[in-house]
């Protein structure tokens, strides 16, 4: 049984096109079209979830010395 609903992750949504609220996983973006309770999956949605994060390349390196700013 999921218990999604206790994470910090499990968040509700209000549909304005069908004028009803949906939940969502903000982790993973899986949509529950359904009550968690009926769901039948053995592993929650994030169980086996890679997050695509990359990492983050400076161009310049910026080094203060005491004086002012320097671009190495």
């Amino acid at each position: 049984m999921l218990n999604c609903q206790l994470c910090d992750f499990y968040k509700t949504t209000e549909s304005k096109a069908q004028n009803k609220s949906k939940c969502v996983c903000e982790y993973t973006g899986f949509v529950f079209h359904k009550k968690v309770e009926d769901y039948e999956m053995e592993n929650h949605p994030c169980f086996d979830y890679q997050p695509n994060t990359g990492a983050v390349k400076a161009k310049r390196t910026v080094i203060y010395n005491g004086e002012g700013l320097k671009l190495a």
